[in-house]
């Protein structure tokens, strides 16, 4: 198992950060708002979030999907209504529904689903695109929007059934399987056949050179019992990326613009017993072990920018998890680039930005909270003449 050590990385080239907390931006006459959560973070700086608000006021906590600017501008992306389940659209409107905004921001158009918060028969989700802040659907059968690239091409999972041949006497039966789809604001263009005998698939992420990526996987009573991250071509033909030696599975996390695909290689089993090792496959290669630090057993690789950099986290039998940059494939923990009087923990680094902005997971010191925070980088000043 591959370890290295913070001096091995020139402290010269090490970035320093300034902390943001998305919920110190929101303007704060917004009383009930109480929680914002990060789920994407885009290159031009918003911040896509979902926000939660006092149970008091909110009766599931959830406000829903919105853009948040670093300006602290907070634009709610309203959910489809109705919605397109006949149970679930009677008095329904944007109001009584909720959206989850999931996926990228790309020429102003932003993916995820919309679902009903009322009503506990309504729970599963549409995909749904919003473009100038309209939501639009992109099919009515259950499921998610995950990705968007510059073409409008989308990527997401959704539910299908299909009938199942049985040995005779025994009818057949119908069963429901999650698959991954490609398709756009006119709705879904082809379903993502999973990689070898595995019946589901997710897309997680799309290129603008349409290489998609997510898993392929079997389920046993909910449970993922065997899974293979997954590419597939321009052809849609799957590619699976292998585990790393030892290991029995693997989990895709995202892509970049190159193809270069993180995520971890495991076997299952409980924390004590797991192996997780974070991977990266380069265009569909083998995975190779992305290096831990001295003392952790156990990581994540989460997300890669254009340049090569990894964020993800590492697991430590004392430590717990702890936030981890890989530059130049070299481990470093986030929490060793605060400022010593940080207030906060850094557990895990889930997504980077080409200009290496990055959001993260995080802990209060003195309390425990969780919160999501996001770690922009100090641009350093230019010296002076003498």
């Amino acid at each position: 198992m591959l370890h290295v050590a913070l001096n091995l990385i020139l402290l010269s080239n090490l970035p320093s950060f300034e902390i943001i907390n998305p919920q110190d931006l929101v303007d704060p006459s917004q009383s009930n708002l109480v929680q914002v959560l990060v789920t994407h973070l885009s290159e031009n700086g918003d911040m896509l979030v979902q926000t939660f608000g006092k149970k008091e006021k909110i009766p599931d906590q959830t406000l829903g999907g919105a853009i948040l600017s670093t300006k602290g501008e907070l634009t709610r992306l309203k959910a489809l209504s109705p919605l397109p389940l006949p149970d679930c659209s009677t008095g329904a409107n944007s109001d009584d529904n909720k959206s989850w905004v999931i996926g990228s921001k790309e020429n102003g158009v932003m993916v995820g689903r919309s679902q009903m918060k009322t009503n506990p028969n309504c729970q599963k989700g549409y995909p749904t695109m919003w473009v100038s802040g309209n939501a639009q659907i992109i099919t009515t059968q259950y499921g998610r929007a995950n990705s968007i690239n510059a073409d409008a091409k989308i990527v997401g999972d959704y539910f299908v059934t299909e009938t199942i041949p049985q040995p005779p006497p025994m009818p057949p039966i119908s069963s429901d399987f999650e698959r991954g789809f490609l398709g756009s604001a006119a709705g879904i263009e082809k379903q993502l056949k999973p990689f070898g005998e595995l019946k589901n698939s997710e897309a997680l992420r799309i290129t603008a050179a349409k290489m998609i990526v997510g898993n392929s996987y079997a389920l046993l009573k909910s449970e993922r019992i065997e899974e293979r991250a997954t590419m597939w071509n321009e052809q849609l033909e799957p590619t699976s990326l292998l585990p790393l030696k030892g290991c029995t599975e693997s989990h895709a996390y995202s892509m970049n613009e190159s193809g270069m695909v993180v995520g971890r290689s495991y076997t299952l089993g409980t924390i004590a017993a797991a192996k997780r090792l974070p991977t990266l496959w380069n265009n569909g290669s083998d995975g190779v072990p992305l290096p831990l630090l001295e003392g952790f057993t156990m990581g994540m690789a989460k997300d890669i920018d254009d340049h090569g950099t990894v964020v993800g986290s590492l697991y430590h039998p004392v430590k717990k998890w702890i936030a981890v940059i890989w530059i130049d494939q070299q481990p470093i923990e986030l929490n060793t680039l605060l400022p010593a009087d940080a207030p906060y923990i850094l557990r895990d680094a889930m997504d980077i930005t080409n200009s290496g902005a990055i959001s993260v997971r995080a802990v209060k010191k003195n309390n425990g909270l969780a919160l999501d925070l996001v770690l922009i980088p100090k641009i350093a000043a230019a010296p002076t003449n003498p």
